[in-house]
């Protein structure tokens, strides 16, 4: 029996393994990238990439307004306006994957142009060829939005989780083959469409299967479709300009820098990311239910759950900022090479960046699973706004530095705005926000004291073995000094002593 504590739990446990393996994949694939690929043509395989990227503003966002939509209405029992929704939102989404595919396939034509660097100096043809392989794992991915979305709606979790990590491993197998096997980045271009197939093939199947076992109608509703349009309208915008933020900074690097910087950028930020990733997962996970909640009416009566999410997010956010300040230096020197390192300057900014990045993903993650997806969207224009103009000034002035500060400065008009909806519709008071603020100083504190620990140990830390011991090391030490300080902490470990009372809770 579905439940939503078992669909919240099971998201969560399969977003964390998704971002676990591509994690993984991501420490094992980018050295075995740099080792078999020229460095040159990899910085920009790396730009290329966030310029094929561009051409997602197209997707205007579909897949988020369908899942909260799906998910209110399945949780409001109306089964006929689900079928409406899956119906008018699976048509239009297949539109904009085909629509993608050409404006893709367009852009590759003016890689010369955009990367600015002569074509004397960069395998062009080869570039472009796996460019365009990769335009047609861009379609498989992007027309797999719409039924994913629907399938988390209708609270499935472990067959959506077990397709996507099915898609998720096999691609990262066979891109890890590829490129060994001299295929360069034509090897990366084929495991997306590898992975894109999987997705939408298995989630079409196991979509089709629920609604024949539960006799959902698949309809066209012109009225329904008008409200989907209408609210895309939103998202499209914010993602518009969202998506030419995030995919901004290497082409930067590579024109005001150089593209080897590029590299170097994305193997120093790749532990951000994958923090970054670790923060908002959680708060993904439940999104569905969140909606569900919000279509039965039952929000605010779990308004104390919703606060000890946040309170987990912030202990693992500041944990891993503590981490990475400490380590992160020596973990690239390791992986890739210092060669390959941007610098303590770039690392420390990125590090302070992060909390409220992630603070903003995990905010409006949560406001746009209630409901409020026009206000959301139109603060996450706002940000991305404000992040590609600190972008581009910080780049000019600052180098590498300013780059990684930019998206920092950009989340907190987000994280500020959330917070107001949050507030609005209960989630967030008086009282919990004291409570969330008291618990970040006390998290701040013990990444004092846990950081003034590590200098005593790092600089001597010249191998795998030692690092482990390092991590394991700030991980205990901080938690053991949170511990001590927070009664917060101490409570939900006695709830974790009996995991039992905690599912059931």
């Amino acid at each position: 029996m579905r439940t939503r504590s078992k669909t919240a739990a099971w998201n969560v446990v399969f977003h964390m393994l998704s971002m676990g393996v591509s994690s993984v994949a991501a420490l094992v694939t980018v050295p075995i990238n740099v080792h078999y690929i020229p460095v040159d043509l990899y910085g920009a395989w790396i730009a290329s990439g966030n310029i094929l990227a561009w051409a997602t503003v197209i997707d205007p966002g579909l897949s988020t307004v369908i899942q909260q939509q799906a998910a209110a209405a399945y949780g409001g029992g109306d089964l006929k306006l689900l079928g409406r929704i899956t119906g008018g939102g699976v048509a239009m989404n297949t539109l904009v994957a085909t629509i993608l595919v050409f404006v893709a396939s367009f852009l590759v034509l003016f890689l010369p142009s955009i990367l600015g660097i002569p074509a004397d100096k960069l395998p062009y043809g080869e570039l472009q060829m796996a460019c365009w392989v990769s335009c047609i794992g861009f379609f498989f991915n992007v027309a797999a939005y719409a039924i994913t979305a629907v399938c988390l709606g209708i609270q499935s979790s472990v067959a959506v989780g077990t397709i996507f990590l099915v898609g998720l491993i096999g691609s990262f197998i066979l891109q890890i083959y590829l490129v060994m096997h001299g295929w360069g980045p034509m090897g990366i271009a084929l495991a997306t469409v590898f992975r894109g197939v999987v997705v939408l093939v298995g989630d079409g199947i196991y979509l089709g299967y629920r609604f024949l076992q539960e006799k959902i109608p698949v309809l066209w509703d012109s009225a329904v479709t008008r409200k989907l349009l209408s609210l895309v309208s939103f998202t499209f915008a914010s993602k518009t300009v969202a998506t030419f933020a995030s995919n901004l900074d290497s082409l930067l690097i590579v024109r005001l820098i150089s593209p080897e910087a590029a590299v170097a950028m994305r193997s120093t930020r790749s532990t951000v990311d994958i923090c970054s990733s670790l923060v908002s997962r959680p708060a993904a996970g439940v999104a569905p239910v969140v909606s569900h909640l919000a279509g039965a009416g039952e929000l605010e009566s779990k308004r104390h759950q919703l606060v000890r999410l946040i309170k987990y997010s912030i202990w693992i956010c500041l944990l891993a900022v503590t981490g990475l300040i400490a380590l992160n230096k020596t973990f690239v020197t390791l992986w890739v090479g210092a060669a390959l390192y941007a610098g303590n300057p770039t690392t420390l900014v990125l590090c302070l960046s992060l909390f409220v990045v992630a603070l903003a993903g995990l905010f409006s993650n949560l406001t746009t699973a209630i409901g409020e997806i026009r206000s959301t969207s139109v603060v996450t224009a706002i940000q991305a706004a404000v992040s590609i103009t600190c972008l581009y000034v910080g780049g000019k002035f600052f180098g590498l530095p300013g780059i990684a500060a930019a998206t920092g400065v950009g989340s907190v008009v987000t994280v500020i705005y959330c917070a107001k909806l949050l507030w609005k519709h209960r989630v967030l008071t008086a009282d919990t926000v004291r409570e969330l603020v008291a618990e970040t100083l006390r998290c701040v504190l013990a990444l004092a004291v846990t950081t003034a620990v590590s200098i005593l140990f790092v600089h001597t830390t010249v191998s795998w073995v030692g690092f482990v011991l390092a991590a394991g090391a700030v991980v205990v030490v901080f938690f053991a000094v949170l511990y001590m300080i927070s009664p917060s902490l101490r409570s939900e470990s006695a709830k974790f002593a009996n995991l039992k009372r905690f599912l059931k809770r």
